[in-house]
């Protein structure tokens, strides 16, 4: 399509735009951009609809997903709702902070979390997961009540555990755990518009 669309755009052509047909075409937009494009939406967000039955959300999701989903909980993997106190978000945060100085991203101070412990604790949620008694990890959830959602706020998944899946597991955990507790929505937050990258790909593979 771009190799005729430079063939047919030469000459008098001195501008050309491409509008896509849905918003599922968001993926290719940092491809576009790169071929020389102006993209006007570079972020997505990945959000499920909740108002569908357990078994209609799992078919939803893509099939290595599910495999691996499965394989977390042939290993046994532990998922506990933990509840909100200084101990257990000081967990998280070590847990969270292990992760941001992988990926060399920017990390909240503990304050921050304090801050919203302390004022909105109620809209809180972590999920934690372990195997064999050895914590590998947890998420932190945001849950907001006016629109009937919950939000994938922050992970803090360590990487040792990565063999046993608990990122998919938790992820799943809180997306069931939202459904029996009559959120409609689940928000996966947001990605880069890029069908390529790591983070969009895993939260596609979700539904």
């Amino acid at each position: 399509m771009l190799k005729e669309a430079r063939e047919l755009c030469g000459g008098r052509i001195i501008s050309h735009n491409v509008r896509a047909l849905s918003h599922g075409y968001l993926r290719y937009a940092r491809y576009f951009h790169n071929k020389g494009y102006e993209p006007d939406l570079r972020l997505c967000r990945f959000l499920i609809d909740l108002n569908k039955s357990k078994d209609r959300l799992r078919l939803d999701m893509r099939k290595r997903k599910r495999r691996n989903l499965a394989r977390a909980l042939e290993k046994d993997c532990l998922i506990e709702d933990e509840g909100i106190n200084q101990t257990n978000l000081r967990k998280f945060y070590e847990s969270y902070q292990r992760v941001m100085d992988r990926v060399r991203g920017h990390t909240y101070p503990f304050s921050f979390f304090s801050s919203m412990m302390n004022d909105v604790p109620d809209r809180l949620k972590i999920f934690g997961a372990s195997l064999g008694g050895k914590d590998v990890g947890r998420i932190l959830f945001l849950l907001d009540k006016e629109q009937c959602s919950v939000h994938a706020f922050l992970s803090g998944v360590d990487e040792s555990g990565f063999k046993c899946y608990p990122s998919e597991l938790l992820y799943w955990h809180a997306i069931e755990w939202a459904a029996e507790n009559d959120y409609e929505k689940y928000d996966f937050g947001g990605a880069a518009s890029d069908f390529d990258d790591g983070v969009f790909r895993f939260k596609e593979g979700f539904g």
